[in-house]
């Protein structure tokens, strides 16, 4: 029994083992109680052995702040003492955060950069298993939420909770972007403009025939104004018109009197030129 009771606590013949805490499973406890235990012997002798104080605190406040100092010290110790004895998936987690930022990364630069190259691939290679384990872990948690998101969004139609390569294999998605194409195909605004064009054309066509000459009328006109180039060419067009008429009108007096022809002459003269004046008026406002 005392053999047994020796390999239990993992002591020696000659020492003695008053904390039962000593157990494997139970060596990170131990070691946390050792080292706070330590700390407050010391503390304790300190203030004992001390002279006086120069504050003129008492014994209990100064051994309460002393404490208080301890606890904080004990808690920045703590990732260090996890690393000592990794019996928990929170103390693994806790040395490798440890070790992570005050090891690998380098303090000196601005820049994230790593340190102890080798020392982190050998950490590397050994936190495999823990790193297998948190990525089944996450894979879980990723399938809980996918179902999850797919449970809330079944209603809506126009969120595919497959992703986007394989969204057409969703037959709700697929039907609302086939609703879409045909809205957009039937009811687009330009389709819809055009055709109200030529229906109005085809159904109000017996309206427009008084005002069809007024209609070429203006048309010549716009044209004439966004193209000044063409008044020339215009204006010969219509001098030309207005030397057949006169000639047309000769041939059929004849023996008219040289009085008519000459007034006919002017009056076409004038004509022309009331039409050029009127033209460049048109030219110089579409300048200014």
């Amino acid at each position: 029994m005392d053999l047994q009771a020796l390999q239990m606590c993992k002591a020696s013949m000659g020492m003695v083992v008053t904390i039962h805490s000593v157990i494997t499973k139970r060596t990170f406890s131990a070691v946390i109680f050792a080292v706070y235990a330590d700390d407050l012997l010391e503390i304790a002798t300190g203030i004992f052995t001390r002279q006086g104080s120069s504050t003129n605190e008492g014994i209990i406040v100064t051994y309460l702040r002393e404490i208080l100092k301890v606890l904080v010290i004990g808690f920045r110790r703590y990732p260090t003492l996890a690393a000592i004895h990794i019996d928990t998936p929170f103390s693994l987690i806790c040395a490798s955060l440890y070790t992570c930022r005050y090891i690998f990364l380098q303090h000196k630069i601005n820049i994230l950069s790593l340190n102890n190259r080798r020392v982190f691939m050998i950490f590397l290679y050994f936190n495999i298993f823990l790193d297998a384990f948190l990525g089944l872990l996450a894979a879980f948690i990723r399938l809980i939420k996918s179902t999850i998101g797919g449970i809330v969004y079944m209603c809506r139609l126009d969120y595919s909770p497959l992703g986007r390569k394989l969204e057409t294999s969703d037959s709700g998605f697929s039907a609302y972007c086939g609703f879409i194409h045909v809205e957009c195909a039937h009811r687009h605004p330009v389709l819809l403009c055009f055709i109200s064009h030529l229906l109005r054309d085809h159904l109000y066509k017996q309206s427009f025939k008084h005002w069809s000459k007024a209609r070429r009328k203006w048309a010549l006109a716009i044209f004439l104004v966004n193209n000044p180039k063409l008044v020339n060419r215009r204006k010969q067009f219509l001098n030309r018109s207005t030397k057949n008429e006169v000639k047309i009108t000769l041939i059929e007096r004849k023996n008219g009197n040289k009085t008519d022809i000459t007034s006919l002459s002017t009056v076409s003269h004038r004509s022309s030129i009331g039409l050029q004046l009127a033209l460049d008026d048109l030219s110089v406002r579409e300048q200014f």
